[in-house]
């Protein structure tokens, strides 16, 4: 993205931000209780990776259909399933889930 796209698509943002914020809020924000536990970090690894075209359609098809509720969960479904199947005396821990 050239910087004259961003540059216009800061702006964009900018009038959007300043609209809403003359908009009296009716909605309280949200607070969130921490269980007690692990944390999320400490119970997920952040993994980037490429998907075949055609595999995240499909996938993407699914969660909006609402067949699939997130991709986090269908990833580590999937890939506990493989484990299992493949290389059942590696993945007596990693198949235990969260």
């Amino acid at each position: 993205m050239g910087m004259d796209k961003l540059w216009e698509s800061k702006q964009k943002l900018d009038r959007i931000n300043a609209t809403n914020s003359e908009k009296p809020s009716t909605i309280a924000p949200m607070t969130y209780q921490r269980t007690s536990g692990p944390s999320f970090e400490e119970r997920h690894k952040r993994v980037t990776t490429y998907l075949e075209v055609d595999l995240y359609r499909e996938i993407e098809s699914l969660r909006e259909q609402g067949r699939i509720a997130t991709l986090k969960t269908l990833y580590n479904n999937a890939l506990r399933d493989y484990l299992r199947k493949n290389h059942p005396s590696n993945s007596s821990q990693s198949t235990q889930g969260v």
